[in-house]
């Protein structure tokens, strides 16, 4: 029993270990989801409405009339009307209040036809690329439309450049579906749009698409456009198709990104909230071929051998369907190079003060350096570095130091080898003038005092450290040595700087204040002396007398008692 208890506490601490050291891994691709908005600072609160591939009674005469167009759109909460009649730009027709009108055109001279969203004129073209180009030189949005309908397959269109959109859904029911994703297996990063393509007025529009745009303003609704920030929706015309409803958008399509999971939640439509839940969802991806369904249900996650991800929801068959945007998969190439060896700004020496030593490493996706003080070989466990503080040196110490990058590849390791040898401070000592008289720096004249040279004399200063000679004249900052016993003799004058007067002192001699005479010429001189006796002598002795009659009054204190007591 206790082994069985033993070994699922194992299997338990493996597996925690596990989920952390999986969780800690950085997937080794990229998720480019147009749903986060063309700022990336999506997604955002509003959706508009747009549409394309349109036309009026320019181009057919059972068509709605370009005011009739807008009528039908604001039914259907179209915001962005593009007008694309055929090898001509349709004039706006104005009075279409809260509505923007797009010029445009349908390029009809040869097979595959050419849209154009936002054009401002129209030209034959000589091909199909020179047709492309002139719709980007414009600026406008260049997409093919109903592939299948001019038998239009990824072959015709695999060398073509400047192709913006592929239509996935037509009003007369043609489709390119296949075109789009074989397009999007191979790279081509292209629209799916929906296009109508209707010439009778009562059911003009046949699809619709919604925009998810930070304001209602046409820019910005026009830049999430082309980012692919939006849904594609069908509009069901036909009531024996669509569950008996006429005239009723497919659904709308919320996409949301947690991590690697992508969730698509699909509700009734942008005024009505209500989930639909009693439909198939699919997440159409470029897996093993263009197309293939990689999964099911409301969430699937990136697991990063995709080509790309596309929700869609099939709500009562074609051509009641929903459909979202491409989410790009890409891998990112595995990095192997590694961060340079830690450079120290200061080298590895002997320093006479304590120093901080920080470190630097090159590398793209640097993520830490740690170091060791002890000698040691670091690892990711050992002390991480802090650039803004440094590293502090105030004892000798092998620092030791290596560089990670987020990848997890390392660097070779830093060694340095540090010393702190402070500086001992010593005395000043002035120059001495050959000669032996030192310069002589302040002069200050003291009132004039015998000193008679049997009478004890007491200097309160510090002690000379040689001889004072006959008449020199000396400067300040004397260093002295400790315990000199020696006698003032001859009759010196010792004041604490500068000349005295003659006072008939026979041998005088001139002393200022940290004098050391060079020469033994005269009277030797030391100071705090008493007796003969130093100062530190003296202090000494009377410690010990000190002492001596605390025992004495002691003994006598005691002897009192005693004889008290006889």
């Amino acid at each position: 029993m206790k082994k069985i208890n033993l070994f699922l506490v194992l299997v338990l601490i493996l597996s925690f270990f596990s989920a952390r050291f999986a969780n800690a891994v950085e997937p080794n691709f990229k998720i480019i989801n147009p749903y986060n908005g063309a700022d990336g600072a999506g997604p955002y609160s509003n959706w508009y409405g747009i549409v394309s591939h349109t036309h009026t009674t320019v181009t057919g005469a059972d068509a709605a009339t370009p005011d009739q167009l807008f009528t039908l759109a604001s039914a259907l909460n179209v915001k962005v009307v593009p007008i694309n009649d055929k090898d001509v730009v349709t004039a706006d027709p104005g009075n279409h209040p809260g509505q923007y009108y797009l010029p445009g055109y349908e390029d009809v001279t040869d097979n595959p036809h050419l849209i154009c969203i936002g054009c401002t004129s129209w030209t034959a073209r000589t091909s199909i690329q020179d047709g492309l180009d002139m719709i980007k030189s414009q600026g406008g949005i260049s997409i093919i439309p109903h592939p299948s309908f001019t038998n239009m397959t990824w072959s015709n269109v695999s060398s073509l450049t400047n192709i913006d959109g592929i239509e996935t859904y037509n009003g007369q029911g043609y489709i390119g579906w296949d075109m789009w994703d074989n397009g999007l297996f191979n790279g081509r990063k292209w629209l799916g749009v929906g296009g109508n393509d209707m010439y009778s007025w009562q059911h003009e529009y046949a699809a619709v698409m919604f925009v998810n745009s930070p304001t209602d303003s046409l820019s910005d609704i026009m830049a999430n456009f082309k980012a692919g920030n939006f849904y594609g929706a069908n509009v069901c015309y036909n009531g024996a198709q669509c569950g008996g409803q006429v005239d009723r958008i497919a659904g709308a399509l919320r996409v949301t990104q947690n991590g690697n999971t992508l969730t698509a939640r699909f509700q009734v439509s942008e005024t009505d909230a209500t989930e639909i839940t009693n439909r198939g969802i699919k997440w159409i991806c470029g897996r093993q071929t263009a197309g293939s369904v990689c999964g099911t249900g409301n969430n699937y996650t990136v697991v990063g051998d995709e080509k790309y991800v596309r929700p869609y929801l099939d709500v009562y068959g074609e051509p009641d369907e929903v459909w979202g945007q491409a989410i790009y998969i890409e891998p990112i190439p595995i990095d192997t190079t590694v961060p340079t060896i830690p450079i120290a700004d200061q080298k590895g020496g002997d320093y006479k003060n304590n120093i901080n030593v920080f470190l630097t490493s090159v590398d793209d996706n640097l993520d830490a350096i740690y170091y060791t003080e002890d000698g040691s070989d670091p690892t990711i466990s050992s002390t991480l570095y802090v650039a803004s503080s440094g590293i502090l040196v105030d004892k000798g110490f092998t620092l030791k130091a290596l560089a990670f990058d987020k990848i997890g590849n390392s660097s070779g390791i830093m060694t340095e080898i540090y010393t702190v040898s402070p500086v001992v401070p010593t005395e000043n000592i002035p120059p001495v003038v050959n000669g032996g008289a030192p310069l002589l720096s302040e002069s200050f004249v003291s009132p004039a005092t015998s000193v008679d040279i049997n009478t004890p004399t007491v200097i309160a200063e510090p002690l000379v450290e040689s001889v004072v000679t006959n008449s020199d004249v000396a400067t300040n900052n004397i260093v002295v040595a400790d315990n000199v016993n020696e006698n003032v003799k001859n009759g010196a004058i010792v004041t604490r700087s500068g000349k005295l007067p003659d006072l008939g002192v026979k041998n005088q001699n001139t002393v200022s204040e940290n004098t050391i005479p060079s020469e033994n010429k005269g009277n030797n001189l030391t100071a705090n002396v008493i007796f003969g006796i130093s100062s530190l002598t003296w202090k000494f002795l009377l410690q010990i007398l000190a002492i001596l009659v605390l025992l004495g009054m002691t003994v006598l204190f005691f002897n009192k008692r005693k004889r008290n007591k006889i």
